[in-house]
């Protein structure tokens, strides 16, 4: 790839190479730039999108280090008991800009 563009760190790019010196050439070559130190075996998940230019079409990458919080607690609502027949408050607001009758 060209230096002309640097890829901050956890992203990069492939492109497609066009004609390839001989049939076991990649189809496409790129580069990322890591975000942190990787070990032997480590797996890298990665993010594509693809963008089209005026020269062709290049995959933008970039790692997916997400991993859900371990201290994330779904919050809990408290709940109203109502009666079958009770409309909540914040629906009997709307209700008459819909065209319906309270």
């Amino acid at each position: 790839m060209s230096n002309a563009y640097q890829h901050k760190p956890g992203t990069g790019s492939i492109s497609a190479r066009g004609e390839k010196p001989n049939e076991r050439s990649p189809d496409y070559k790129g580069e990322i730039v890591l975000d942190q130190d990787y070990k032997a075996g480590d797996t890298v998940k990665l993010n594509g999108w693809i963008n089209t230019y005026q020269w062709g079409t290049r995959v933008g990458l970039r790692i997916d280090n997400w991993k859900p919080d371990p201290n994330y607690k779904k919050p809990e609502y408290p709940r109203e008991v109502r009666g079958k027949d009770e409309i909540p408050f914040s629906f009997a607001l709307i209700l008459p800009f819909l065209g319906m009758v309270c």
